[in-house]
């Protein structure tokens, strides 16, 4: 196993902001110098920025995948405020995954999706056709939808639609009538538990005694339950100086069954001990509703106005809600050294996890108009044009910092404005992180997640130790990497990671 201790970012991106201004006013004067002197007309006409393609004739062609909110939010503005034609199709992920090209202007897409499009040569990357006016656009994004998920290796492949995190819904009325904290760490969170789950405790707080209660309510269905795992563990994984977490970066040998995981997986266990697996609750959706319900003190999930299952009652009815980051660790995993550390003071505990929502716009490499497609994908991510259109989808949030000025437009039905308030500093947090952790974005991340999601439910049921069910998941996800071609999906796990293949 190879995991090498590396600085936090291994290579200045072409755009940390898509484009430096300084950087491209100085070049084209330096290259108009030369030519000049040297006469050579034609070369410098080669040179010069060309303006924008003029708005051709034919509409801009848009294919949405599984999400058809937004599908019709993009219609919708489109008609609105441009002057040229739009045709919008809509695809299934397994559609998208079959096609052998793309016929299309813009693709918008789940967020873990961006690398499979870029190693299958669909989409194009997005450098060459950013015009000096366009670099505004990235003045308002925020940290992580500037720099994480947009990225392939060092190219900017993409423009974002809202990524959400998990993040911690708790009952304000009762961690005050209790004089409890917002728990920092997963070792706080463990410990809350037996004071939230003991029924005389949260007497007060619930409707009657009959009620059903938990003390926490955490996505375990399919889908979710290794998505839930990695994001327990990330705070363990991701140490501050090395690049390998789900894989060696180099190897691809799988660390799942490492101590980071094994703990975030014991842990998990425990939390869940007192509640029956038929009662397990599925997507962060179904968590939210829950909380909003009376029936957990916790959840793990994110706000959401036009969530698909949105049958929760009003947030402000029931419940005092309160939102905290994730709670992480003060406690990484050294993978070189094989030991515990003590995370630096300056640190954050907390480490997102990224990809397991969101959507992405990027042009088709079949796209007759590549500019103009750029610029129209600009304009739909735009701080004039974002808010009306991803608000709209159950797969996206708050992106840009005008979003969290008026974060009531994005949040749970019936929130207070002084609770949103809280809620778009919780997420300005978030949006900061100094480590990150990817759930997965390179092929075959449908097939290494579900092996992951049955050492969970493994784990639960009390059917297997937490080693043993990873171990199992890292002899799997050998034989997955092998089946799909060692070098060619190391090679997409750096790039993943944001560096060189």
């Amino acid at each position: 196993m190879t995991v090498l201790p590396v600085s936090e970012t291994p290579r200045q991106r072409p755009a940390d902001c898509w484009l430096s201004c300084q950087h491209l006013l100085a070049v084209p004067v330096l290259i108009l110098l030369i030519l000049i002197l040297s006469g050579c007309q034609s070369q410098l006409e080669s040179t010069v920025d060309k303006p924008a393609d003029d708005p051709p004739d034919d509409p801009l062609k848009v294919i949405v995948v599984d999400d058809p909110k937004l599908a019709q939010a993009i219609t919708q503005q489109w008609k609105a405020r441009a002057a040229t034609k739009i045709k919008v199709s809509q695809i299934t992920s397994a559609e998208l995954l079959k096609s052998q090209s793309l016929e299309t202007d813009l693709i918008i897409y789940p967020s873990a999706q961006l690398g499979p499009l870029v190693e299958r040569q669909l989409v194009l990357p997005l450098q060459k056709y950013l015009a000096q006016s366009n670099t505004k656009h990235n003045q308002g994004l925020l940290p992580t939808q500037r720099r994480a998920e947009v990225y392939w290796g060092a190219d900017l492949y993409a423009a974002s639609f809202g990524s959400p995190q998990l993040v911690l819904y708790y009952r304000r009325d009762i961690f005050a009538g209790l004089k409890l904290q917002p728990p920092e760490t997963w070792a706080d969170y463990q410990q809350l538990l037996a004071t939230l789950n003991d029924r005389e405790n949260v007497a007060p707080y619930l409707a009657d005694e009959q009620s059903s209660w938990q003390a926490t309510a955490e996505p375990l269905g399919a889908g979710w339950a290794a998505q839930t795992l990695l994001a327990r563990a990330a705070g363990y994984v991701r140490h501050p100086n090395q690049y390998s977490a789900l894989f060696d970066y180099l190897s691809l040998e799988p660390l799942i069954s490492g101590p980071p995981f094994v703990r975030a997986l014991e842990e998990l266990q425990q939390a869940t001990s007192g509640i029956a697996a038929d009662r397990f609750v599925a997507t962060p959706d179904d968590t939210r509703q829950l909380f909003y319900s009376g029936g957990t003190a916790m959840a793990l999930s994110w706000p959401s106005l036009v969530a698909s299952t949105q049958t929760e009652s009003p947030a402000g009815d029931a419940v005092s809600t309160g939102w905290a980051l994730l709670p992480g660790s003060r406690e990484i995993y050294n993978a070189s050294d094989a030991t515990w550390e003590n995370l630096p003071q300056q640190e954050s505990a907390h480490v997102p996890l990224l990809a397991i929502s969101g959507r992405l716009g990027s042009v088709s490499r079949n796209s007759s108009h590549p500019q103009w497609a750029t610029e129209s994908l600009l304009h739909l991510t735009s701080a004039k044009w974002s808010a009306s259109i991803s608000r709209h989808s159950p797969h996206t949030t708050l992106f840009r910092n005008n979003h969290l000025s008026d974060p009531l437009r994005w949040l749970d039905s019936g929130t207070s404005a002084a609770a949103a308030g809280q809620f778009a500093e919780t997420f300005r947090q978030a949006s900061t992180p100094s480590r990150i952790l990817f759930c997965l974005r390179i092929p075959g991340r449908a097939r290494y997640l579900a092996a992951l999601d049955q050492a969970v439910f493994q784990t639960l049921r009390k059917e297997s130790s937490a080693t043993d069910a990873l171990t199992e998941v890292s002899e799997q996800w050998e034989v997955i990497t092998e089946e799909l071609g060692r070098e060619q999906q190391a090679r997409a796990y750096r790039q993943s990671l944001g560096l060189e293949p």
